[in-house]
């Protein structure tokens, strides 16, 4: 829904006048119907594909800023970001370091902990003294992968998944997403 948000914020506001172009994989998703113009693009993981697409939008429409929504969206649109600028587009992204960073579970907690803001504790190849735990995929987005593991049986299961993960100990309690 963070695509509807930013094109109703866009709508919203009066200072600067804009014409929205939308673009999805999904002709149904909401996005594209509240825009001024819309498009069906490749999907992210053909990144040449996607990438050229894009720059050609913004030649074509003479596109001057993109706000991806989408966490893969981001890590290419923020690695081309100069591309775009030379182009005219300006991306609304960190750098690419910074993306990447993000992106990875286990090195944005690391420097999470490295400004002394408590985190849940990292558990390193958990065992049944360390249940229950929480594990979720080291890359990823929407909470994708997410679990409480509570017994042997869940942990073993996991452990033997080949995909990386990040395991913590679990904290019980309300859970506020920003």
């Amino acid at each position: 829904m963070s695509a509807v948000n930013i094109i109703k914020s866009l709508k919203l506001q009066k200072e600067i006048d804009n014409y929205i172009i939308s673009t999805d994989i999904d002709k149904y998703a909401p996005g594209l119907h509240l825009a001024d113009k819309y498009f069906i693009s490749p999907p992210v993981k053909m990144k040449n594909e996607y990438i050229d697409f894009l720059f050609d939008l913004v030649r074509r429409y003479k596109i001057s800023a993109i706000f991806p929504c989408f966490s893969n969206e981001i890590s290419i649109i923020s690695e081309y970001s100069q591309d775009f600028h030379k182009l005219g587009a300006k991306t609304l992204l960190p750098h690419i370091d910074i993306v990447n960073l993000c992106n990875d579970k286990f090195r944005s907690s690391e420097f999470v902990k490295s400004l002394q803001i408590p985190i849940p504790k990292i558990v390193n190849n958990p065992t049944k003294a360390d249940l229950p735990v929480f594990s979720k995929m080291l890359s990823g987005s929407s909470s994708s992968g997410a679990v409480l593991i509570e017994d042997e049986f869940q942990l073993k299961s996991f452990m033997l998944d080949n995909r990386m993960r990040l395991y913590q100990e679990y904290i019980d309690g309300i859970e506020y997403t920003v």
